[in-house]
């Protein structure tokens, strides 16, 4: 079975919320670059933005109820990439 271009690179995911506060990991692949990193963050900050009582994101994520934290590690657990949505 081959990945479809939406999980590709992707292993894992992880929620946790704490009051205004979301703190979102992806488990990424070895060899996943920046800019593919970057995209699997994006679009999983809009899925949870778009599926919480927070406002739905447009083209822009753009502002909220909830500041956000996404951190992109590889299998071993080193950061690889890291970012901050904020109210």
């Amino acid at each position: 079975m081959t990945k479809s271009r939406a999980t590709q690179g992707f292993r894992d995911a992880a929620i946790l919320q704490k009051g205004k506060n979301i703190t979102l990991a992806i488990v990424a692949d070895y060899g996943t670059s920046k800019s593919y990193a970057k995209e699997l963050g994006d679009n999983f900050v809009r899925m949870v933005k778009g599926l919480s009582e927070d406002k739905s994101p447009g083209k822009k994520i753009g502002k909220g109820i909830y500041n956000y934290t996404i951190g992109v590690f590889y299998p071993n657990e080193k950061k690889f990439l890291w970012g901050r949505k904020l109210l």
